[in-house]
């Protein structure tokens, strides 16, 4: 049986709490590296909404914010969707699930 692989695009608001300096990230998709920045935006009026396409199987997928100054700051993950749909998102372990209805 083959399994099932499509398109889904992922987004979610990315909100920093950061002192000082700003801080730099990195996002996981499945341990694949997909987008490296640094954070710019001024709490708590702005968020950078993150937009990543992926081409996946259906099922269990990791999505991880590499943080790459603790010291100075703490993301956290809000409102995310899959193809624009209000989806389920695992803070704790970054896990979220793909449906074969889900891809395009």
């Amino acid at each position: 049986m083959t399994q099932a692989h499509g398109n889904i695009i992922v987004t979610f608001d990315l909100w920093c709490t950061y002192n000082t300096r700003h801080p730099s990230y990195r996002i996981y998709v499945d341990g694949l590296l997909m987008t490296g920045r640094t954070y710019v935006w001024q709490n708590p009026t702005y968020f950078v909404r993150e937009t990543v396409p992926l081409y996946v199987s259906a099922g269990l997928h990791y999505l991880t914010i590499e943080n790459l100054n603790p010291d100075i700051s703490v993301f956290s993950i809000q409102n995310f969707k899959l193809n624009g749909v209000p989806a389920m998102f695992r803070h704790d372990t970054g896990k979220f699930n793909v449906d074969i209805k889900d891809l395009k």
